[in-house]
């Protein structure tokens, strides 16, 4: 564990000391894929906290922490601390589940990104925006499961540049995660259309819960204005599903003990 911990402090460090542009602190949240959110929630006690940048031309203006947290498993809640142009601004996000998915049923959720302090930016990414989005797997032949994400928001998913102009808001996006049992990890391979450029990534998440996150986004721009995108992050899922799993096992070896002793009073 302390070995893959320093592995991706590294990582992490390497890359910020060689980078000095970056935006769109939104980045690799813990339900979401890149740039855009997905219909699912955290789990009540479940939290992601990371440290996200991006390299534009070998320089950063931009670095985000954010912290995202699940409240009774229908709300999610976040905070980025963003540091742009030698300035600190601290927002926050909301997300709220109204239909969980179930059979052909997809997820439903709504929210509200970037309130709290007002960035000067004049790109509208950091503008108050509301958005809803359906999420689904689906299991398809050859690939197996694989998950689709629809929405449509305003200001930071709208835009009237590049292939913005066209989708007037609507933001699309496909997931799909690969176990690695030989590591015991996992990999997310991603795609969207975030309203308003194309972006590519994936996700290495450690059985620690530790994941590094790469993508490159704004693909339908100039050559020179495509993103390179760095994130490093924790979750405390994995550790809270094996406290679960002892906790079962626990419970199911007392039964087993009181069934045995019932029977030897017999």
């Amino acid at each position: 564990m302390r070995r893959k911990f320093l592995t991706c402090a590294l990582v992490m460090i390497i890359a910020l000391s060689l980078t000095t542009t970056s935006i769109a602190a939104p980045y690799f949240r813990g339900t979401g894929l890149m740039n855009i959110p997905t219909a699912y929630v955290e789990k009540q006690g479940l939290f992601n906290v990371g440290l996200h940048t991006a390299v534009l031309d070998q320089k950063r203006d931009e670095l985000a922490i954010r912290l995202d947290f699940g409240l009774f498993n229908i709300t999610e809640l976040g905070l980025i601390l963003l540091k742009k142009q030698d300035k600190d601004f601290l927002m926050g996000n909301v997300k709220l589940l109204l239909s969980r998915e179930s059979g052909s049923v997809p997820s439903l959720s709504i929210g509200i990104d970037n309130f709290g302090e007002k960035v000067e930016d004049d790109s509208g990414s950091y503008e108050r925006s509301i958005y809803g989005v359906l999420s689904k797997q689906f299991n398809l032949p050859v690939v197996h499961l694989i998950g689709g994400h629809l929405g449509v928001g305003n200001h930071r998913y709208a835009a009237e540049t590049s292939i913005g102009k066209y989708l007037h808001g609507v933001f699309v996006g496909v997931s799909k995660d690969l176990h690695l049992a030989f590591l015991d990890s996992q990999v997310s391979l991603m795609f969207e259309v975030d309203g308003r450029d194309l972006n590519v990534g994936l996700r290495y998440m450690m059985d620690t819960g530790l994941s590094i996150s790469l993508a490159v986004g704004e693909l339908s721009s100039e050559p020179e204005e495509i993103k390179y995108y760095l994130g490093l992050r924790f979750t405390n899922a994995p550790t809270m599903k094996k406290i679960d799993q002892s906790s079962e096992l626990a419970k199911r070896a007392v039964k087993i003990a009181n069934e045995a002793r019932s029977n030897s009073h017999e």
